[in-house]
């Protein structure tokens, strides 16, 4: 837990810094298969207005998780380098409790799909092989459905009504 005793933070403010286990990120939760390499990393900047605290920093954690495109394992780098908590009243005895607002300024930070490169070129949807290795050898469409080797006479595929239009 990474937690901060308020009536502790002088006139300069309250530096934290470390290492948390990044169980409570409950990655289990997400559809896809999504895990957590090792620890969270923080460094924090705690400091009080009144009686309202403020915290600032960054935190980091890496990611173990398949390509939404070609479903390879990628390591990715959830980071927040501009964390921002404000919380008014905050009891002046014993700890507050910052995992819960770090958890979510990570989770805001996380895309919806993770990408082992920009330029990734996917599975071909024929024969399943992935081109970012090579050009697949099924003869059909290739990346981004574009047509390799054009079908037969009489052969049926998905788009061959519109091979009847006229124009």
């Amino acid at each position: 837990m990474i937690r901060i005793n308020p009536a502790n933070i002088g006139m300069e403010g309250e530096c934290l810094s470390g290492e948390e286990d990044s169980s409570f990120l409950d990655l289990a939760s997400f559809p896809q298969d999504i895990q957590a390499k090792g620890p969270v990393k923080y460094a924090l900047h705690a400091s009080l207005a009144g009686r309202d605290l403020l915290v600032t920093g960054r935190a980091e954690v890496s990611l173990l998780s398949p390509c939404a495109v070609c479903l390879e394992e990628t390591e990715y780098r959830l980071a927040n380098e501009e964390i921002c908590i404000h919380v008014e009243n905050v009891p002046m005895d014993g700890f507050y409790d910052l995992t819960g607002d770090i958890r979510e300024n990570l989770l805001l930070n996380m895309p919806m799909r993770i990408k082992c490169r920009e330029n990734c070129k996917g599975l071909c949807p024929s024969c399943g092989a992935n081109l970012n290795e090579g050009e697949c050898s099924c003869g059909k469409k290739g990346a981004r459905g574009k047509k390799k080797d054009s079908p037969g006479k009489g052969e049926n595929t998905d788009w061959s009504a519109l091979d009847q239009l006229k124009f």
